[in-house]
């Protein structure tokens, strides 16, 4: 339909009329005859001529050829242009504009009625809503004016988790064409589950008064040369009444250790890939005293998996003042307990004497969850990620690509492609750093898969990509590395199943993350292996044919 399909002015024209004259006029003179003339002539405009109205009401559909100014009742300021629809059957806003309103319906299902009204929604248009008192706790919608539920994403696309949007906070959306991207969503950090996994942390309790907090136990032979005393101090404290003092005289150390193992967790909800920080205050009269904290872990059988040291004393900073410290801990693999020995002077290197009070560990909870997809033709898709505000540690769960399955001509079968490395690790990172992301495809038919990393110029982490099938023979699983500072897991993919020449079905691609492709079977004929699944499995191999395609790999981060 043409726009101007009912203009009232495609013609428009002055029209001339003549009065009538007195009856037996006669001018004396030419002047007195123009005059006469100019009094009786009338000039006219068709009806409801003008181009714009100026109103502080809608106006007639009859003036839908008009540009309305709509201004406001109380004091004629102006409020914004509007054109009539037909489509939409009233008048709608034309040019920039920014959209208001107030947020109903549910906390993951948001309605609005905008202001000014609201019958389309067009690319870049920008929305002011203020929240209700609920906040998301998974992904939302929105359904503006009655249009319809349409997703609301973050970061170019990415679905909401939970949290993004607080109570009452303002909303600045902008539409993408098929969602509303939230230019704003709350600052993300991950937090910690207010339950102390230490008993007795700032060594209040001494019921036997022997010196030694109740849960602990002090062991003269701690550390290298052994040798030091340690008891509770109520001159020296930095949180509560007691702290606990290490005296590290020369060429002596000590240790302080739990009793008792203590879970992980609070619950019995366990998941390799958990974190938790130990906070505490210390002090040492002397700098060089080589202070440190190690943890060991434990099985569900109470077995010991391994020890770490998680914390060091920095020999170059200032001594006989109390510092607030804190250590991530991340569990073993398989850890479900845990042990703490604090450690005076370790190697025996200072003099002094080093005090620990007010420790405590809480489990770490990860609110915020960001996913990346391998997608086009290239041997990786790459990405950009920028650390939010306060975010300082983050859990990576990264899987290669799987390889492909074997190609074989003749009655024979293709070996299977292995399945992708997976790597999970919690990784130090600092707020408002860009770091790169390349997901890695899945191998076509007798080919590798593509390694998925976090930050290769940096930290580079990588879950390495399986192998591809070489004929009959199957295809390696990929690994992985933590690269420069991360502490995790690294999981092996599975390797791809051996084919065979003469009537053999071709082998199963290796499972990992994702499951392996089915070979294909002699009782299904010539064919190819099918492609692996989600995420990094590997390829199938073929009979008498090609192999099947490796799975693309996968990324996430979570903080």
């Amino acid at each position: 339909m043409a726009c101007n399909d009912y203009s009232n002015n495609s013609s428009p024209q002055v029209v001339l009329s003549m009065g009538s004259l007195p009856e037996g006029f006669c001018p004396a003179t030419y002047q007195a005859l123009f005059d006469a003339i100019a009094v009786y002539l009338q000039g006219t405009l068709p009806g409801n001529y003008s181009t714009f109205l100026i109103r502080d009401s809608t106006p007639a559909v009859t003036d839908r050829d008009k540009l309305w100014l709509s201004v406001d009742p109380a004091n004629c300021r102006p409020l914004g242009f509007y054109l009539y629809s037909t489509t939409h059957a009233t008048w709608v806003p034309v040019g920039n504009q920014v959209w208001n309103g107030d947020a109903g319906g549910t906390a993951n299902a948001l309605t609005c009625t905008f202001s000014p009204t609201l019958k389309y929604l067009t690319a870049g248009h920008l929305f002011i809503v203020k929240a209700s008192s609920l906040a998301n706790n998974a992904a939302a919608t929105l359904n503006p004016s009655g249009i319809g539920n349409k997703d609301i994403k973050k970061n170019g696309g990415q679905p909401l988790q939970g949290g993004e949007i607080s109570p009452n906070s303002l909303l600045l959306l902008t539409w993408r064409s098929d969602y509303f991207e939230l230019l704003n969503p709350a600052p993300a950090s991950a937090s910690l589950t207010p339950v102390n996994r230490l008993i007795n942390g700032s060594f209040e309790v001494d019921s036997d008064a022997d010196g030694i907090p109740d849960g602990w136990d002090f062991d003269v032979n701690g550390g290298t040369p052994g040798g030091a005393t340690g008891t509770i101090s109520t001159s020296t404290v930095g949180h509560g009444a007691n702290s606990f003092s290490i005296n590290g005289a020369a060429n002596t150390s000590g240790a302080l250790n739990m009793l008792d193992m203590q879970p992980c967790k609070g619950d019995d909800t366990y998941t390799d890939g958990e974190m938790m920080v130990l906070s505490f205050w210390h002090q040492t009269s002397d700098a060089l005293n080589d202070d440190q904290i190690e943890v060991s872990w434990y099985d569900e059988a109470g077995v010991l998996i391994s020890s770490a040291t998680i914390w060091t004393w920095d020999t170059t900073a200032a001594a006989a003042t109390w510092k607030r410290m804190f250590a991530a801990m991340v569990p073993a693999s398989g850890a479900r307990f845990f042990k703490l020995s604090i450690i005076g002077n370790t190697t025996g290197g200072g003099t002094g004497t080093s005090y620990y009070d007010g420790l405590a560990i809480e489990t770490v909870t990860f609110k915020r969850k960001c996913e990346f997809f391998y997608t086009g033709s290239a041997a990786t898709a790459t990405y950009a990620w920028q650390c939010p505000s306060g975010v300082t540690w983050i859990r990576v769960r990264a899987v290669g690509g799987g390889g492909g399955g074997g190609t074989v001509a003749g009655v024979n079968g293709g070996g299977g492609g292995g399945a992708g490395g997976t790597v999970i690790a919690c990784v130090p990172v600092a707020p408002s750093t860009r770091y790169l992301i390349a997901v890695g495809a899945g191998g076509a038919a007798d080919a590798n898969g593509n390694n998925t990393t976090f930050d290769a110029a940096g930290i580079n982490l990588i879950a390495s990509f399986g192998a591809g099938a070489v004929s009959i023979t199957g295809g390696s699983g990929g690994t992985g590395s933590l690269g420069t500072g991360p502490v995790g897991w690294i999981f092996a993919g599975g390797n791809g199943e051996n084919g065979g020449f003469g009537a053999v079905n071709g082998g199963d691609g290796g499972d990992g993350s994702g499951g392996g492709g089915v070979g294909r079977t002699v009782a299904a004929g010539a064919g190819a292996g099918t492609t692996g699944s989600q995420y990094g499995g590997g390829g199938g191999g073929g009979y008498n044919g090609g192999g099947g395609t490796g799975a693309a790999g996968y990324l996430s981060i979570e903080y």
